[in-house]
């Protein structure tokens, strides 16, 4: 690369990589970091894939390109597939049962390509209207154990908080919100294999009027899962089985021989299961972080509880929340 182009200002610094694993070169990082930022001091961010060498830099005069974004370009400039298995959606192995297919309405309705873009351009979440704009008119993962196991009767009020929610903010998401980096901090330096991604709303063609948001995608040589994390506040000072002792409400329960696991009938499970049914990943890794201690609980798809969830939310959206958004609309 020319020295005249590493010294152009105002220019955005993109980084990528994944040919080898960085780790055995840990001395890399921290100078291609510095050495990123003397080249564009101005620039919007910089992506370094930690578990990567540099493949190549790429200039560009554009200020607002998000994380997914980056790794759209990525994969452009490897060209040799090796970062293709972070795209998602993957197509889905389950159908949706044809009585069903008015759900996929012309507002939801959406190709691979299409949904794959979507993601990228989501990644930056809630900071991102688009984000918002796409989940409105879709059941979102976080939902599903709400509209799935729900016995009361269907109103108004419980269609709204679906698709209308109320902004809210208080100690449990702001300790939630904070502890995130942290606990992703600490997964990392134990699952040494992972490097990370950000991931962005996932939609699946096959039944676009559902969608959902993993906090990342992590990526193990050829094989990418996604992340959830969960920071409960009220288990904040304690250990994982002092937490599961304290409270039958906690989400992990202890198992024979001393580990831990996600209950089965606890909406964390729904909402993983939900995840792995959109996204068509190979596997969650639920992530329990607190002050003192940390669980990681790889969690599979499970086909049965797919379709049976498919089930119950195809029925829900085709009875209750296509005259609900319809009226909203009018």
């Amino acid at each position: 690369m020319p020295d005249t182009l590493r010294q152009e200002r105002n220019l955005l610094s993109k980084v990528f990589g994944l040919r080898t694993s960085i780790r055995e070169q840990k001395h890399v990082y921290p100078k291609l970091l510095r050495d990123s930022k003397d080249h564009c001091r101005e620039r919007d961010c910089v992506d370094i894939m930690t578990m990567s060498t540099l493949v190549d830099f790429c200039y560009s005069d554009e200020t607002a390109i998000n994380q997914g974004e980056f790794q759209l370009l990525a994969n452009d400039l490897e060209g040799n597939g090796s970062t293709q298995t972070t795209k998602f959606p993957k197509e889905s192995t389950i159908d949706l049962p044809p009585e069903y297919d008015i759900c996929n309405t012309e507002v939801t309705r959406i190709t691979l390509a299409e949904a794959a873009a979507l993601e990228a351009r989501t990644a930056d979440q809630c900071q991102c209207q688009e984000w918002f704009v796409a989940r409105s008119t879709r059941l979102t993962a976080s939902n599903f154990h709400r509209i799935v196991r729900r016995k009361k009767e269907v109103n108004d009020a419980f269609l709204k908080s679906l698709f209308d929610p109320a902004p809210f903010f208080n100690k449990f998401t702001q300790y939630g919100k904070k502890s995130e980096a942290p606990a992703l901090d600490r997964y990392l330096e134990r699952n040494t294999r992972a490097h990370f991604h950000p991931c962005g709303f996932v939609v699946n063609p096959k039944f676009s009027f559902l969608g959902a948001t993993p906090d990342g995608k992590v990526c193990e040589e050829d094989i990418c899962g996604i992340l959830e994390i969960k920071c409960p506040y009220n288990a904040r000072g304690m250990s994982i089985e002092e937490a599961c002792a304290a409270s039958p409400d906690f989400h992990l329960v202890k198992v024979h021989g001393g580990g831990f696991q996600l209950k089965a009938m606890h909406r964390f499970n729904d909402q993983v299961q939900g995840q792995l049914m959109l996204t068509g990943a190979d596997w969650c890794d639920l992530v329990t972080y607190t002050q003192k201690d940390l669980h990681i609980q790889r969690i599979y798809p499970d086909t049965k509880v797919h379709k049976s969830m498919l089930n119950k939310l195809s029925e829900f959206y085709k009875e209750h929340a296509i005259g609900y958004l319809k009226a909203k609309k009018a």
